[in-house]
Parts: structure tokens; sequence; C-alpha cells
């Protein structure tokens, strides 16, 4: 799939690839600071400062799953390499590793004395 994602201290992200105009994905109430692409290139990860991970289908353009669980800003977002799972870290000071598909969390990884970019 050849897509491109941008997002910029917005609330919305931009999908460019072979459509006639960009999809505009719509769903945070603050700002985004960051995003992912699934290695399969259908779903999408966002991060946001309203402190949830949204999942994405990139040929809906629709919200799959919003992810609940870090009480803080979120600062960053990534799928693992097989697409299985998703790593988000926080102002909270957390890294969260849920499961892409379920949305369930995984582990919560604790230690940091500051946020987590």
């Amino acid at each position: 799939m050849n897509r491109m994602a941008t997002t910029g201290f917005v609330k919305s992200i931009q999908i460019y690839g072979k459509m006639t105009e960009p999809l505009t994905l719509r769903g945070h109430n603050r700002t985004v600071m960051d995003i992912s692409i699934s290695p399969d290139g259908l779903r999408l990860a966002s991060a946001s400062y309203d402190k949830t991970v949204r999942i994405w289908d990139l040929t809906k353009g629709s919200i799959l799953k919003i992810l609940y669980g870090h009480t803080e800003l979120v600062e960053s977002v990534s799928f693992s390499p097989d697409g299985k799972l998703i790593a988000s870290s926080s102002y909270d000071e957390t890294i969260i590793i849920w499961d892409s598909y379920t949305g369930n969390i995984v582990n919560i990884l604790k230690g940091h004395t500051g946020k987590v970019c």
C-alpha cells in the first residue's frame, strides 16, 4: 500500500495515497502528537494530548478502537514489526503495550521519573 500520513499540532490526520483527495481522520479532541501505520498498511494508530490512543481503519477512514489507559498526555505511538502490538508513551511516566486487535492492555511499563516521549 502506498500511503503517507501526516499530522502536526492539529486534531486531525491527513492520509495521502492513490485517492484523488486526501482522507482526513477526525476524532481526537486535542492535538495529535504521533502516528504509526501498521506493517500491512491497513491501520493507523494515533497518540494525542486527549490521553487516548486511537486505531483507525485506513480503508474506511473510521475509528476501530479508542484505547484508554494513560492518565496524562500521550506523546508517541508505534506498531510492532508484526503489527500485533502497539506501544504508547505518556507524560504519566509509563509505556503501555496494547494488543492492536482487541485494544486490551498487555503490559504497563513503569519506572520512569518523568514524562516518556
